[in-house]
């Protein structure tokens, strides 16, 4: 893993792994408590290919292999004819072949030599799969000071034991690709109802899939006229997941912000109307002895007015109107952010799973981190202002009779307000990060083995609101 030194590679080599000479730790019910079965091929076979190596600790650990006929063997570059390959001379090429070779000639050991395997080992029943080896040709030399095999598959699980009986791998480097696709949990072990020994072993589970959000949709003019024109409130948190017996269940991603308010309406002005002169008569006064104009009581008029205008009819004029301008709709809310996923080094399900570690590292780089909750869209523009059509209230009479003229306004409104923006989706939650996981009962040993957790704390969750994943050493999940 990058980045990341391990101090306890060397330290490894320097454990005494407590194995009678050629025998496999059996976790079966013939020698423990566990009640797991026993695989009849728990019992190798040594020869005289040995070798002792020295730890820092100045303690000899010894590494016994098996004759030809109960080992394959795997080198990168090797055949992938099963029907022949899996000796020194000639070695299989990945390990999905070694397996297939061990399985049908009911090998107890696969021997793995240096090299980068991106695939997945499904390991069998009563199989020890080995890193750790120097190969010149047909001479495989075992070491201990370092771990050279690599496991790095593009899958989110590396190493998988599935109703495995017996089961062990030993001086192995197991790694999970660099990060999980969005969502995905990784997993460096996934032991489902499997006794499985793990000794010598560096697991490495790097960070899980990071959640993703999503933006809002704009919105659009509004149908009605009342509005505030404030913003959407963001949406609630994803709900942090869960483990089970079918893995890491991410959980409900974030909810959707809140759309922002309908934008107010624009000022409305109501159009000015007026009563007005349909038509008018001129009406000539009279003169008496005197030649002076009187009116019909027979008063003189004597403002010098000879004539006046008589308005035989009145019509009540307004000038035109225009509707009031709507806000806009608030824009949609963001989407929710989806959360994190899980890294793990070490998961295990059942009462009948039962893992020993010893030695090696525990390392698991973090969760995925929470979606951030998608942004909020603006609000649609409201309405346009407007003035609607004046009036004229003019003087339908001739020279004669003068009535007075008025021009009459239109009504108006302002510019309605814009929609408020759409509240932020909510966060995602970030995933969790743990070194061992068991579910159902499982049990898993550990012991003499260094642990890092890089960074030390849980993934992050997403903005704006979403709950950090969680982290620990162990998580047991009923």
């Amino acid at each position: 893993m990058a980045g990341v030194a391990f101090a306890a590679t060397l330290a490894a080599c320097s454990l005494v792994l407590g194995l009678k000479d050629g025998e496999l730790p059996d976790a079966g019910s013939d020698a423990g408590d566990s009640g797991v079965p026993v695989d009849d091929r728990a019992v190798l076979k040594p020869d005289a290919s040995t070798a002792t190596c020295q730890g820092d600790g100045g303690i000899a650990i010894a590494r016994t292999l098996l004759d030809d006929g109960d080992s394959v063997y795997v080198l990168q570059g090797g055949s992938t004819i099963v029907s022949s390959c899996g000796s020194k001379v000639d070695p299989c090429g990945t390990l999905a072949v070694g397996m297939e070779v061990a399985n049908a000639n009911r090998a107890k050991a696969v021997y793995v030599g240096p090299g980068t395997y991106a695939e997945t080992l499904a390991i069998p029943s009563g199989v020890s799969v080995e890193g750790g080896f120097s190969v010149e040709g047909a001479d495989w030399t075992p070491l201990c000071e370092n771990i050279t095999t690599v496991l790095a598959p593009p899958a989110a699980i590396v190493v998988e034991a599935d109703s495995v009986l017996n089961a062990a791998i030993r001086f192995l480097t197991i790694e999970t690709k660099a990060h999980g696709d969005p969502g995905e949990s990784l997993f460096a072990v996934h032991a489902v109802h499997s006794a499985l020994t793990i000794e010598n072993v560096n697991i490495y589970a790097e960070l899980g899939g990071g959640g993703f959000g999503g933006a809002g949709g704009t919105g659009t003019t509004g149908s009605g006229c009342a509005g505030s024109g404030g913003d959407g409130d963001a949406g609630a948190p994803g709900a942090p997941g869960t483990f089970s017996a079918s893995g890491y269940d991410v959980g409900a991603a974030g909810g959707a912000g809140w759309s922002g308010a309908q934008g107010s309406a624009g000022v409305h002005t109501t159009p000015q109307c007026s009563d007005c002169v349909a038509s008018c008569t001129v009406y000539t006064y009279p003169l008496d002895d005197a030649g002076i104009p009187i009116d019909d009581a027979g008063d003189e008029i004597l403002d010098g007015a000879t004539s006046t205008c008589i308005a035989t009819t009145q019509a009540n004029v307004c000038a035109g109107d225009v509707a009031q301008a709507c806000g806009g709709a608030g824009g949609n809310g963001g989407a929710g952010g989806a959360n994190g996923a899980a890294s793990v080094a070490v998961f295990a399900i059942g009462s009948d799973s039962a893992l020993t570690i010893t030695g090696g590292a525990l390392v698991s780089a973090g969760g995925g981190l929470g979606g951030p909750g998608g942004a909020g869209a603006p609000g649609a523009a409201g309405g346009s202002a407007a003035t609607g059509n004046g009036a004229s209230c003019g003087d339908p009479c001739d020279d004669q009779c003068q009535t007075s003229a008025s021009e009459l306004a239109g009504g108006s409104t302002t510019a309605g307000g814009s929609g408020g923006t759409g509240g932020a989706g909510g966060g995602g939650s970030g995933g969790p990060t743990y070194l061992v996981v068991t579910v159902g009962g499982a049990k898993v040993t550990v012991s003499q083995t260094s642990q890092w957790q890089v960074p030390a704390t849980g993934a992050a969750g997403g903005a704006p609101n979403g709950p950090a994943g969680a982290f620990g050493q162990e998580d047991d999940v009923p």
